[in-house]
């Protein structure tokens, strides 16, 4: 039977039936370094435990900065493709002017609309820069998800 004292140096005493009187337990130095060893686990244990808690719960701010420049730029992809609506819907009522107003006045015939589409250097002017810059962005943005 063991009897911890109330003061704080954790002094034990067990009973000897023999000498009919309390003794004092004995701590070797295997158990001290037991203890020192049972602490530094139970430390390192915890510690993980934290690291785990906060990455599980907290972004890194790197990350919430990320995540706010592609908030940004959709943003302003969106700003752009509402101006390139814009523009297209101005070139469609100029088209409309030039087919109706100014080519019957001149007494021409309206232009084709391959002719009035076609652009410089037609649509395969930069495929290959195109596709690789969205293959590129794909990766980048399939990497941050992950």
């Amino acid at each position: 039977m063991l009897i911890r004292t109330n003061n704080m140096t954790k002094v034990y005493y067990y009973y000897d039936a023999t000498t009919f009187s309390y003794k004092r337990v004995e701590r070797g130095l295997a158990f001290k370094i037991l203890r020192a060893f049972q602490i530094t686990l139970i430390s390192i244990a915890g510690s993980f435990g934290l690291f785990y808690t906060y990455v599980a719960h907290f972004e890194h701010p790197g990350v919430v900065r990320l995540k706010n420049d592609i908030k940004d730029l959709e943003a302003n992809y969106q700003a752009l493709e509402q101006e390139l609506n814009t523009l297209n819907q101005v070139l469609g009522l100029i088209e409309k002017r030039d087919d109706q107003v100014y080519r019957a006045v001149l007494g021409t015939e309206p232009l084709d609309k391959a002719v009035r589409n076609g652009g410089v250097g037609g649509v395969e002017r930069h495929t290959e820069f195109r596709e690789k810059k969205i293959k590129n962005n794909v990766l980048n943005i399939k990497q941050f998800n992950k």
